[in-house]
């Protein structure tokens, strides 16, 4: 790197310390977008707890509006999940997307 002529056998351990870098900072992006994925699948999942599923949308000001702003919501949110599903997924750091729990 600064003139000098390496041989062999340190060009190589170089390189293996480098991709041990890049590995481990990949697992580590990895593992954030997978931590960042299940924090908005949980977000997405508790704003439908709050939407009356199968009922009309409630007349007056604050219901359409109200309803319009919560799917929005919804939506953003398991977009940005499933994004941050698939880069995880792309790094190396490897789990599938979050299926749907089971309600109890």
């Amino acid at each position: 790197m600064d003139g000098e002529v390496r041989d062999n056998a340190t060009v190589r351990a170089d390189q293996r310390e480098r991709l041990e870098g890049r590995r481990a900072a990949l697992e580590a992006k990895g593992d954030k977008l997978r931590q960042e994925a299940e924090s908005l699948h949980r977000r997405s999942d508790e704003m439908v707890e709050h939407l009356p599923l199968g009922q009309p949308v409630m007349p007056g000001p604050r219901g359409r509006a109200h309803r319009n702003l919560l799917n929005r919501s919804i939506d953003t949110a398991i977009k940005g999940a499933l994004t941050a599903w698939s880069t995880s997924a792309a790094s190396g750091a490897g789990s599938p997307a979050p299926t749907r729990r089971p309600s109890a």
